[in-house]
């Protein structure tokens, strides 16, 4: 019994050991790069800087451009961006919601007393020939862009196996996840970048964390957004000498019709809290905000890759393979009810739906 004792003190002694080490070790890392920073990367870097007080100062009128405005985490961009003072340019697919979006901006705007400009425009980003109707529609040659917000995205309704989702769906994917925010930044970061400007100038590319890790039965969509996170990073070091600030996003579970509007709890998060969180964070570093988004998103990331280093990366796919095949089963009972969303949803229950694992529909 005291040989038991004496090795469950010796264990615990040893964890609290590697624990400490290893808070120490972060710190004197985020110390060295704090202070190396700047010589590593030069020293031209400028923070990016919101309007004073929401207003342009007399200055040319200060544009926001976002991708997927219509609703969601696009629209919560657009509404937080307008109340900075940015006048908005939104594009989305339905003009009957885009027409409701600034509707409700405006609404929000007028209580406050406060005046925006915001021009729409409906397109469609599984279509390749809307890129000069968006170029005429942003016209940089007279409007000063200081933002653009990368957010249109598109997945599959459920995890599937890869032979079971249709070609066509998987070239929509890519349309709308890869080809859209690269388009959107050849149009505009070359403008970005000739302007300058005090004040810096922001991109937000949204990805999600899965991009972070092994996401099967969702093989395309991971893909994608692996795409736009390594593309948004590598564009923050290309141009952080340039006062362009690249904001890179990776967030888990927010509610919205992406995920069926499922319930908020600890982990699934509103838009507004989401965009809330997200914005935030960008006016810390002079290099580039890269992370989930939010703090419990940032929670489950560490979590996850804990795990992985404990184990492997595959055994962390293994799970969110079980989580999904939860999901989807969650997902096909809504659907065959008809009812709107998924309010029941949460982890727990996708994970007690595991039992349908082998039956991917």
């Amino acid at each position: 019994m005291l040989a038991c004792l004496l090795g469950v003190q010796a264990v615990t002694h040893a964890m609290f050991t590697v624990i400490v080490s290893f808070c120490v070790l972060l710190i004197l890392l985020k110390t060295y790069f704090k202070l190396c920073g700047p010589v590593l990367g030069g020293s031209n870097r400028q923070k990016f800087t919101w309007l004073v007080d929401g207003k342009d100062s007399g200055r040319q009128q200060q544009w926001a451009v976002i991708t997927g405005a219509s609703s969601g985490i696009g629209f919560q961009f657009s509404l937080q961006l307008a109340r900075k003072g940015y006048h908005l340019m939104l594009i989305s697919r339905s003009e009957s919601k885009l027409a409701e979006a600034k509707k409700r901006i405006e609404a929000d705007l007028k209580a406050d007393g406060r005046l925006v400009e915001i021009r729409t425009l409906a397109a469609d980003f599984t279509r390749l020939d809307i890129y000069e109707a968006i170029s005429n529609f942003v016209n940089l040659s007279k409007n000063d862009v200081r933002v653009l917000v990368n957010n249109v995205g598109q997945c599959p309704p459920y995890p599937k196996l890869f032979t079971d989702e249709l070609p066509a769906d998987h070239d929509a994917m890519l349309h709308v996840n890869v080809l859209a925010a690269t388009r959107m930044l050849q149009l505009i970061l070359p403008f970005m970048v000739e302007r300058g400007g005090g004040g810096g100038r922001l991109v937000i590319n949204v990805a999600s964390i899965a991009a972070r890790h092994l996401f099967p039965l969702s093989s395309i969509y991971a893909a994608t957004k692996a795409y736009i996170g390594q593309l948004s990073e590598c564009l923050a070091l290309e141009y952080r000498n340039r006062g362009i600030t690249f904001c890179t996003l990776y967030p888990s579970a927010v509610s919205t019709a992406m995920i069926h509007n499922a319930r908020e709890d600890f982990m699934t998060v509103s838009a507004e809290r989401y965009v809330n969180s997200a914005l935030a964070s960008i006016c810390s570093t002079t290099t580039g905000v890269h992370w989930t988004g939010y703090w419990t998103h940032s929670l489950v990331e560490g979590l996850a890759n804990t795990i992985a280093l404990a184990t492997s990366r595959e055994f962390v796919g293994t799970l969110i393979e079980h989580l999904s095949l939860g999901y989807g089963a969650l997902v096909r009972q809504m659907q065959a009810s008809k009812t709107d969303g998924l309010g029941n949803f949460n982890m727990w229950n996708a994970l007690i739906q595991t039992s349908e694992k082998g039956k991917i529909h």
